[in-house]
């Protein structure tokens, strides 16, 4: 089921270990500037999103949701949904026929892809690749892949100790705010739900997204916004991305893509 507005993509397949259970289909989808994922294919197989480079749109059931760079979607086959990339370059699809053990049951949601995984997932997804590295990375994939949980001191979530650079802070920090972008907890507090500092977090998501947390959190907003005004008139949208003010929202958006936000819905 394409979104309105369908975008065209180059879309690249590689399939490893085709025909068994155990197999693996990898499809890459590439555009210059956001692409839409249709749900056309019809192969019986479970599926699951992630792009490396930008946000992910996903709908569901009437619901909107936001992924960050890194943060997949899960869909068990049957489960109807609709993907999009809002500002990617690039959105990998995964089909198994087998769930890996930790989504067994997990229907349709987000769920953690270690960077492990996604390299492992960008190295076979590109021409010449041998059906054995292809399956190394299946396994790759189904050992390291999980079900997202929400955000929790490190010491609850397995992290690392010490300084917080290369934790992972930022990333749980992002996805939390996809999943909601107009949540306005401010750095301090996520600091302090994860036990470390606001600087070390700060400089977490500046390692991880070279930005600060207050420019990542207001380019996910207009970003979620361009999905969002498809359907719903400006006013509504600046509210469920997080703007105070309708004003507030059309100049910051403005500013960011050229154009008023009921310019860029019309077109």
């Amino acid at each position: 089921m394409p979104f309105a507005g369908h975008l065209d993509a180059i879309v690249e397949e590689y399939g490893y270990g085709i025909g068994p259970p155990t197999g693996m289909v990898v499809l890459r989808y590439r555009r210059a500037e956001g692409l839409t994922v249709a749900d056309t294919r019809d192969d019986h197989l479970h599926w699951l999103y992630v792009s490396p480079d930008g946000i992910v749109c996903v709908r569901r059931g009437g619901a909107t949701t936001y992924l960050a760079p890194g943060t997949g979607f899960w869909a068990t086959r049957g489960h109807v949904h609709q993907i999009a990339s809002l500002s990617a370059a690039c959105v990998l699809r995964v089909g198994l026929r087998e769930a890996p053990a930790a989504l067994e049951d997990v229907g349709a949601a987000p769920v953690e892809v270690p960077a492990a995984v996604l390299d492992a997932l960008l190295d076979v997804a590109r021409p010449g690749v041998s059906e054995e590295a292809g399956l190394a990375a299946r396994a790759v994939l189904t050992a390291g892949v999980g079900a997202s949980s929400a955000i929790a001191p490190p010491e609850e979530r397995g992290a690392g100790t010490g300084s917080g650079l290369g934790a992972g802070y930022a990333r749980r920090v992002a996805a939390a705010l996809s999943a909601d972008p107009a949540d306005d907890t401010t750095l301090q507090e996520w600091a302090d739900r994860l036990h470390i500092s606001a600087k070390t977090l700060q400089r977490d998501f500046i390692r991880e997204f070279a930005t600060s947390y207050t420019e990542w959190r207001s380019r996910l907003r207009l970003q979620a916004a361009r999905a969002l005004l498809r359907t719903l008139p400006v006013k509504e949208t600046a509210h469920r991305v997080g703007y105070a003010s309708a004003s507030a929202f059309v100049g910051a958006f403005t500013r960011e893509f050229g154009e008023t936000p009921g310019r860029w819905a019309r077109h």
